[in-house]
């Protein structure tokens, strides 16, 4: 029975996997930057709603009291008694 892993095919499955260690380290590597890239990203704009939701939010609030202070500015009479005459 003959041998089926010579000198040569072991040299030449040691230089594929040395030739494709550096493809894969770089594929990983581009693979993290550009993962966090886009993460970072996401993250910005998620914060950038969140503050346009709260401002929206107080806005509604602020714009909901002036017009309850509108409403009672129409009910009240002009001449109120300040108890000072």
């Amino acid at each position: 029975m003959a041998d089926s892993w010579s000198a040569g095919t072991v040299a030449l499955e040691v230089l594929k996997a040395a030739l494709a260690l550096p493809v894969a380290g770089a594929t990983l590597a581009a693979t993290w930057l550009i993962g966090n890239r886009q993460s970072h990203r996401w993250t910005v704009r998620q914060k950038h709603r969140e503050l346009d939701l709260m401002a929206s939010r107080k806005l509604d609030e602020l714009y909901g009291e002036l017009l309850a202070v509108g409403r009672l500015w129409v009910v009240t009479p002009f001449h109120v008694d300040r108890g000072d005459a």
